[in-house]
């Protein structure tokens, strides 16, 4: 990672293609975690569905 001091969003690929935003600020740590989790559930439900 770069430093906190960097202005701009890294964007790592993992393995299975999913994208996450890297950023120092906490508010939007937990902003993405709220993002995944929820199309988490909708995933969950459209394979249920």
């Amino acid at each position: 990672l770069t430093g906190a001091g960097d202005s701009r969003t890294d964007i790592l690929i993992n393995g299975s293609g999913n994208v996450f935003f890297v950023v120092p600020e906490p508010e939007s740590v937990l902003l993405l975690g709220l993002g995944l989790a929820g199309m988490g559930f909708v995933s969950r439900r459209r394979k249920n569905g």
